[in-house]
């Protein structure tokens, strides 16, 4: 590692330390950042749940990062996790949904809008909607966030839509580019601020898995079915 003086220290590299140490140092400063965990590398995470969260596999450990917590001024604070906070390179951005959306418009400008609630902190930004739209755009670009631009919720990735231009699947989640590749799960969903979409994803599974059986026995997908294989499909009707 290089020695001598720094221009800047950045405090934990994590979603916005990371940001913030890049722009940084693409701008032509010394920059060093400190982080209390490891650089996380593909082999080191594991598809289990309880390893990353109750057992601190991604998020600090109370035992080693102890904090402690009062809920008054007359309490004494005691030692307990009272944060939860990605304890690794790239902070919560290693194990969140990645659902990257935007903040409405009203939501800075909410006390202003609907009053403000007594008992609360509720504010408004001392920055609008529009002057941060620019680095929104930035910052979907930069991490490669997929969807059209000028919307609110960025849900799906992969979204269904009749202009390729606007999306990747048609209405049945045939890509457009490539005839016998189809995208079926939460990523064809279209922009909007819908509740929990399981149900939704599932029909339209059920929906996409009756059109790819009807256009495999039209010998439509590029291949043809052997066997019993096309004897066992049922004569449907494909959808318009």
């Amino acid at each position: 590692m290089a020695r001598g003086a720094v221009d800047f220290v950045v405090i934990g590299a994590g979603a916005a330390g990371g940001v913030v140490a890049k722009e940084l140092a693409q701008a032509g400063f010394r920059i060093v950042v400190l982080e209390q965990g490891p650089y996380l590398r593909e082999r080191d995470f594991r598809h289990d749940e309880v390893w990353a969260l109750p057992g601190h596999g991604l998020t600090n450990d109370p035992r080693l990062q102890p904090n402690t917590l009062r809920m008054s001024e007359s309490e004494t604070a005691v030692q307990t996790q009272a944060i939860r906070y990605g304890r690794a390179v790239g902070g919560g951005s290693i194990h969140f949904t990645g659902n990257y959306w935007r903040f409405r418009e009203i939501d800075f400008m909410e006390r202003s809008r609907t009053g403000g609630l007594q008992g609360t902190g509720l504010e408004d930004w001392p920055i609008t909607y529009s002057e941060l739209e620019p680095y929104y755009t930035k910052a979907e670009w930069e991490l490669g966030i997929s969807g059209p631009a000028g919307v609110v919720h960025l849900l799906g990735t992969c979204r269904m839509g009749n202009d390729p231009r606007r999306s990747v699947v048609d209405r049945f989640h045939r890509t457009h580019d490539v005839p016998n590749l189809f995208l079926v799960d939460g990523s064809s969903l279209v922009t909007g601020g819908r509740g929990q979409p399981t149900c939704t994803i599932q029909a339209l599974a059920f929906r996409a898995g009756h059109e790819i059986a009807c256009l495999a026995r039209e010998g439509a997908l590029g291949w043809s079915l052997i066997g019993l294989r096309a004897s066992a499909v049922k004569n449907e009707s494909c959808l318009d």
